[in-house]
């Protein structure tokens, strides 16, 4: 039966981030020998990079290798023999990510995963990028039902022995409410147990609770104080033994403060010296980054601030871009020297950039070949990842550095119009066939998030047509991904807006992100959530007065009870929305409510008092020029005639029915 869902043309909200495209993100594959497939996803370890880099962790091939962890890499290889499912534990910095690369390197498997869940946290993605991994492709509407994608993918590795695939994802605490997985990902925990030959590795700043049970885990701490001494030593750093032990031990072999320490070092900092100060305590690493930010040049400092804007690896063209949008008066006064000669590197000689083209009229230029080469600069002294040439900065760089943006809020808008202004394709002549398509005002919405400015962020996902239907109704981002199949998606993005403050969000743009939410989840089939989310939509649209609101409500109400198999309770709900619409005179809403009408009785097995709604839904969509709702009537008309044994009448009615989904496509 076609179903009549009360979301209608109402345009309601949500989002999306993350995703892989040619300008905000990186992806791609890495062949490392024959027989050998790695899909990363994200911001994969173990891509080279022209910088050179310094950091110990994320080594790409060629680069020194990361110092200690043997230790640790043994029992990461025997936890995993005895199961198939580990999670690493520890703070921010301390090398969960180098270990499961040095895990991924060394382990002898068919195809390797590795998601960023920092990035990405979409459950659906990473089901289509594990099945990209064994040379399987889905598009998003060809995807097993939402609920059923984890046992899908399970089911897969479990009955094809010869899958020998490592699955990372990484920061896992990026899905986590509380210490429970979101969506999607605590039923793929449930079944990890039964991944085949296959393994699964998470990293992650805190264990997960499966239904009340923890993860088998490997809690990692710094490094010892041989191998802490190891690392100082191979960065150059000079020292008597002693102080650099000390060193270590203060800096609880924290891998990431190391680094900062042997930066500092080269600036030309004693460790003795260093010994003295009063900054050894938990937040070790801050600290010594703050010595490095204040050491660096103005636009130096600038750039990273800049960088830490996005969550996702970027092109310095992003950042340029977002300049461009800047007010002037959010520009920095003194920049400094335009393109400073980058420090020398362990032995190596950076030739000098070319000048920059053009001014701003003060300082320097912020043009993407000045933001490069900056960068570079930064990835030189491990303060920004540099990858295929897209720069990103350690969560613990970025939290730091986006502390000192001047107006951050201005600097996300200046994103977020810069980024909008990337989406060029025409609604009427060249809507959007992929998520890819979209990222730009997905990342739009994310930037205006960020700022708290969510009545804006809903004004991209419903102010803007994507795609005009053959009645002039146009279709939003939120319609799209409940099309494309992107429920688990659109529930990450809509529960950021239904979570808004009480003072950034108008009552009723709530009451829609709730509403939709219920329809995802309803997709989803987790229908007392849908129900849940519905409930709450009405009760905002009664408090603020909002009649068709309450209509609307009512209506997905009414579909959420049908979904669990309660039909006398869906006709109740349906009568209450329809009594609404014929007081508020909203004829396309009567036309819908009574086909939902119909749907309940036939399901209740009344298939005379079916063909009698549907009869009735049907002249209301002809008299308004409904053309996809006449076709879903007739379609409906004839499965009631079917389910009537009357089955020339039924065929007419499907024939009819194929006539006009033919003619309007």
């Amino acid at each position: 039966m076609s179903n009549d869902n009360q979301s209608g043309s109402s345009n309601d909200y949500g989002g999306v981030s993350g995703g892989v495209n040619d300008w905000g993100g990186v992806g791609g594959s890495v062949n490392t020998g024959p027989g050998t497939q790695n899909i990363y996803y994200g911001s994969p370890p173990g891509v080279g990079t022209e910088a050179t880099r310094r950091v110990a962790q994320h080594q790409p091939e060629g680069e020194r290798p990361p110092i200690g962890r043997a230790s640790e890499l043994q029992k990461v290889q025997a936890a995993l023999d005895r199961q198939p499912c580990l999670a690493i534990v520890g703070v921010g910095g301390i090398g969960k990510s180098t270990l499961a690369d040095l895990h991924a390197r060394a382990a002898s498997y068919t195809a390797r995963c590795w998601r960023n869940l920092h990035h990405n946290p979409n459950f659906a993605d990473f089901v289509q990028a594990a099945l990209a991994s064994l040379g399987i492709a889905f598009k998003p509407a060809e995807m097993p039902p939402p609920q059923e994608q984890a046992e899908y993918l399970v089911g897969i590795l479990r009955d094809h022995p010869d899958h020998h695939l490592l699955l990372v994802l990484n920061n896992f605490e990026s899905v986590m409410q509380e210490s429970s997985p979101e969506l999607g990902w605590a039923e793929f925990l449930e079944l990890a147990g039964r991944l085949g030959h296959s393994h699964l590795l998470l990293t992650t700043r805190h264990l997960p609770l499966v239904r009340g049970r923890k993860l088998p885990s490997l809690d990692l701490h710094g490094l010892n104080s041989a191998d802490g001494v190891a690392l100082l030593e191979q960065q150059n750093v000079a020292g008597e033994t002693a102080d650099l032990q000390e060193a270590v031990r203060r800096a609880g072999g924290h891998p990431l403060a190391l680094v900062f320490l042997s930066e500092l070092a080269d600036e030309g900092y004693s460790i003795a010296d260093l010994l003295r100060e009063p900054i050894w305590d938990e937040r070790i690493a801050e600290r010594l980054l703050d010595r490095i930010y204040q050491s660096l040049p103005v636009a130096q400092q600038h750039t990273l601030q800049y960088f830490s804007l996005f969550e996702q690896p970027t092109r310095p063209e992003v950042v340029a871009g977002t300049l461009a949008n800047l007010p002037a008066e959010l520009l920095p006064q003194s920049p400094g020297e335009a393109n400073p000669p980058l420090p020398p590197s362990r032995g190596e000689v950076n030739p000098p950039l070319p000048p920059s083209k053009g001014e701003v009229g003060r300082g320097v230029a912020w043009d993407k070949d000045t933001i490069r080469h900056h960068a570079e600069t930064l990835a030189a002294r491990s303060l920004l990842d540099s990858r295929a040439g897209h720069y990103s900065a350690h969560p613990i760089v970025r939290d730091y550095a986006h502390k000192k943006l001047t107006d951050p809020a201005a600097h996300h808008r200046a994103a977020a119009a810069y980024c909008q202004s990337l989406y060029t394709r025409d609604a009427r002549t060249d809507p959007p066939r992929t998520v890819v398509e979209l990222q730009p005002l997905l990342d739009a919405f994310d930037q205006l998030c960020a700022t708290g400015d969510f009545d804006d962020a809903d004004t991209v996902m419903k102010g803007t047509p994507l795609e005009y239907m053959s009645g002039g109704d146009w279709i939003t981002l939120n319609d799209l991904l409940l099309r494309w199949g992107e429920f688990s998606r659109l529930v990450t993005l809509l529960e950021r807006v239904v979570n808004a403050p009480p003072d950034t969000l108008l009552a009723g743009f709530r009451a829609g992100a709730m509403g939709n939410l219920g329809l995802a989840y309803d997709a989803l089939g987790d229908y007392p959530k849908a129900i849940e989310y519905h409930n709450r939509s009405l009760a905002i649209a009664e408090q603020i007065g909002d009649r068709q609101g309450q209509a609307i409500s009512l209506g997905n109400l009414g579909n959420a009870y049908h979904s669990l198999g309660d039909y006398p309770k869906a006709i109740e709900y349906h009568n209450r929305s329809l009594a609404i619409e014929e007081q508020i005179g909203d004829i396309a809403g009567q036309a819908r409510s009574i086909g939902n009408l119909g749907n309940a009785y036939y399901s209740l097995g009344d298939y005379p008092k079916a063909i009698e709604y549907h009869n009735r839904s049907l002249a209301i969509k002809e008299q308004i020029g409904d053309r996809q709702g006449q076709a879903n009537s007739l379609g409906n008309l004839g499965s009631a005639y079917d389910a009537l044994g009357d089955y020339a009448k039924a065929i007419e009615y499907h024939n009819r029915q194929l006539a006009i989904a033919e003619q309007i496509g």
